[in-house]
C-alpha cells in the first residue's frame, strides 16, 4: 500500500503518541492546543534523531566501501516503528552488576 508523506507522517505521530491511546480527553481548547504542539514536537524529534541515526550508518558503510546509490536511499525513510519496543523490557542481570552502583554514595 503506497502512502503519500503526509499520511507517513500522520501515521508515525499516531505510533509515537502514548497515554490513553492517543485520545485527547480535554475538553478545553487551550490544553488540546498544547498536547497537539508537544506531540508534533515529539514526532519531528524522533524523526530528526532516526534520520541523524540513519546517515550516520550509511556515512559508515560508504566508509567500509559499501556502494550506496541514489536508489538505496530513496527506499530509506525516518518513519520506522517496525521491529521498536517504545517501552523497552529491560533485564535486571544480578550475576554482572555495574561497578557504579557498588559504591556507596559519598556523604558532603
Amino acid at each position: 500500500m503506497e502512502t503519500n508523506k503526509v499520511e507517513s507522517y500522520n501515521r508515525f505521530s499516531d505510533w509515537c503518541r502514548f497515554g490513553n491511546h492517543g485520545v485527547i480527553a480535554a475538553n478545553d481548547p487551550d490544553e488540546q492546543e498544547k498536547i497537539l504542539k508537544f506531540s508534533t514536537l515529539l514526532t519531528n524529534a524522533v524523526i530528526f534523531h532516526t534520520t541523524l541515526d540513519m546517515m550516520t550508518a550509511v556515512r559508515e558503510l560508504i566508509a567500509d566501501g559499501w556502494s550506496i546509490t541514489l536508489e538505496d536511499l530513496a527506499v530509506l525513510s525516518p518513519y520506522l516503528t517496525a521491529r521498536i519496543q517504545r517501552f523497552r523490557r529491560l533485564r535486571h542481570r544480578r550475576d554482572h552488576p555495574d561497578p557504579r552502583c557498588l559504591r556507596r554514595p559519598s556523604r558532603r
